[in-house]
């Protein structure tokens, strides 16, 4: 039970559901793409969830002093994990994720895409270690790591052939994937925006550098705030010039626009921690629903394309 919080399960769950969204409800409309193997998206899926959960075990082991301000009474490691125990746990995960990724690297023949595996650790390590801390710097990497889940299982799906910048800018498979991007980057990033002003407490006493605690509480949330209302009109242009189907321009108004109003105009006042951290739960919920919604926008932009 240990094991499954400090690796937060319920995230590497969605990790895996994007990637087999991507997979099974979006790769199957496009022809200039190919599913992967069984083998192949069984290693992909395993590699990536042992190496994030990797990550989240390294993040809690450098945050040894701020969970226990953020988290009294709930803190793993330190209290019922000893720091020794947590780095081994760390370099098993980590080592046996790189060995799935070099694995799937040679089942696909794709070997120079190991080096996207090592990068992702290297990333992780350089975010727990030194970047946590950082406003905005720290946001924007997080935001980048998940944002290549979605491009590490694009590009083991597009033949090296296909990925001249010239092939790729006419390609419609290339296209639905940087829309899902930008919709993971734009609402991971406000998020994680969000948390930083729930965790404000610990981040203090940690010394770290966080927006909350550089420009204050109040200014960062109204920041949020603004972030968030641009993030629904983001979404908002997509949905009514790129989508004109009704019911499914009704899904994405419901499960992610709307949300995304009423986090955005609370943001406005809200100050205290718990209100923050009812708001991020409610973004994990509106960044689930994108995810599920994932195959209907695909088939629609591929049967209109086509």
């Amino acid at each position: 039970m240990l094991f499954l919080k400090i690796i937060r399960l319920p995230n590497l769950v969605m990790m895996a559901l994007l990637q087999g969204v991507v997979q099974f409800g979006v790769l199957p409309y496009f022809s200039e793409a190919r599913q992967l193997s069984s083998a192949e998206f069984v290693l992909l899926v395993l590699a990536t969830v042992c190496i994030a959960a990797g990550g989240y075990i390294l993040n809690d082991y450098c945050d040894v002093r701020t969970d226990l301000v953020n988290k009294p009474g709930r803190a793993i490691v330190g209290s019922t994990l000893s720091r020794k125990r947590t780095l081994h746990l760390y370099l098993i995960t980590t080592g046996l994720g790189l060995f799935l990724g070099a694995l799937l690297c040679l089942v696909a023949q794709k070997w120079v895409l190991f080096l996207l595996f090592v990068a992702i650790v290297a990333m992780l390590n350089f975010y727990s270690k030194s970047l946590k801390g950082v406003a905005v710097l720290g946001n924007l990497l997080v935001s980048w790591l998940v944002a290549l889940t979605l491009i590490t299982i694009a590009l083991f799906a597009i033949p090296f052939a296909h990925l001249e910048p010239k092939v790729i800018s006419q390609s419609d498979f290339a296209r639905v994937i940087w829309y899902f991007i930008v919709f993971a980057m734009v609402l991971t990033f406000l998020r994680e925006v969000v948390k930083d002003l729930e965790d404000i407490k610990g981040d203090y006493a940690s010394g770290h550098k966080t927006l909350p605690i550089v420009f204050g509480i109040e200014r960062t949330a109204r920041f949020a705030s603004v972030f968030g209302m641009a993030c629904l009109f983001l979404i908002a242009l997509f949905t009514f010039t790129a989508i004109t189907n009704h019911i499914l321009q009704g899904a994405l108004i419901m499960g992610t626009v709307a949300p995304l109003g009423y986090v955005a105009s609370q943001l406005w006042e809200a100050r205290k921690p718990e209100q923050f951290g009812r708001l991020s739960t409610i973004l994990k919920i509106v960044m689930l629903v994108g995810v599920l919604l994932i195959p209907f926008i695909a088939q629609y932009i591929a049967h209109a394309q086509g």
